[in-house]
């Protein structure tokens, strides 16, 4: 995902709810929601210094997905290096 253009997402309570749902059911460390071009504050590149990208399998991907549909935004999971 390219970096530029690209900020924390937005979220209200039910969406953050969902995010932690979500962690619990993908065994993830931690989910991160962004949207493209949203006027927030943008990430920077000490807040992904020590997380990697979680290996996720078909069924996993499924509920991510679902998440993203949901919150309108991009959703990756990360676990801790």
């Amino acid at each position: 995902m390219d970096k530029k253009g690209w900020s924390w997402a937005r979220l209200n309570r039910d969406q953050m709810e969902m995010l932690r749902e979500g962690e619990e059911t993908l065994g993830a460390d931690i989910l991160l929601a962004y949207q493209k071009d949203a006027a927030h504050p943008e990430m920077s590149e000490d807040t992904l210094q020590d997380l990697e990208f979680a290996e996720l399998d078909e069924s996993q991907m499924e509920c991510l997905q679902g998440l993203e549909e949901n919150m309108d935004s991009v959703v990756v999971a990360y676990r801790s290096q």
